[in-house]
C-alpha cells in the first residue's frame, strides 16, 4: 500500500484553492485534483504494518492547529519549478510533522517538512520564464483556518492520476 500522512482543507478553502488553480496556466502541468498538506510520505508499505502505524499516530496529542496561506511558489524555485504549490505557514503544522516523523522513524524523509498545498506538478515546460510571470499576476488573498484532525491516507495511482482513500483519521483533542 502507498501511504502518507496529511491534513485535509476545509470545504470552503479547497474551493478556493480549485479557483486559484483555475487561473494557473496548464500547457506542461498537471493540476492536482485533491487538496491536503502532506505531513509524511511514507511510501509502499506492507498492509500488515497499518495496524503498528495507526496505534502509534493515535498516541499523539495535538489540539486544533491555526495555518495561513500565504502566497503561490515552486518547488525546488521559481526559475526551475518541478512542483507549483499554495505556501502556507503554521508553527503548530510543523511541530505535529515533527511528532509524526518521530513515531514514524523507520520511514525517513530526505526533504525537511515545508507547509504548502500542492497546485500542479510540471511535466514539460519549454518557457518557464513565461509561467513565472503568469503565476506571479495570480493574487492569492491570504487565508487563516484551522485544522482538528490528520489523517492516514492511501495512494492509488491510476492513469488520470493518483486517487486517494482515508485510512484513519485521528483527531485533535
Amino acid at each position: 500500500m502507498r501511504l502518507f500522512i496529511a491534513v485535509e482543507m476545509p470545504e470552503e478553502l479547497s474551493e478556493k484553492i480549485n479557483e486559484i488553480k483555475r487561473r494557473i496556466p496548464t500547457k506542461g502541468l498537471k493540476l492536482t485534483r485533491d487538496n491536503h498538506i502532506t505531513l509524511k510520505f511514507l511510501g509502499e508499505v506492507p498492509e500488515s504494518r497499518v495496524g503498528e502505524i495507526t496505534s502509534r499516530l493515535k498516541e499523539i496529542i495535538f489540539s486544533p492547529i491555526k495555518i495561513k496561506t500565504l502566497y503561490i511558489d515552486a518547488f525546488p524555485n521559481m526559475n526551475k519549478p518541478r512542483v507549483i504549490h499554495l505556501k502556507c505557514d503554521s508553527p503548530q503544522l510543523i511541530e505535529l510533522a515533527k511528532n509524526i516523523s518521530n513515531k514514524l522513524k523507520e520511514y525517513p524523509h530526505d526533504k525537511p517538512f515545508v507547509p504548502h498545498i500542492t497546485l500542479a506538478r510540471v511535466k514539460f515546460l519549454k518557457d518557464k520564464p513565461e509561467l513565472k510571470e503568469k503565476i506571479k499576476d495570480i493574487k492569492v488573498v491570504q487565508e487563516e483556518f484551522a485544522i482538528n484532525s490528520f489523517c492516514l491516507k492511501q495512494s492509488v495511482l491510476k492513469p488520470d492520476g493518483p486517487e486517494y482513500k482515508n485510512i484513519e483519521v485521528f483527531e485533535a483533542k
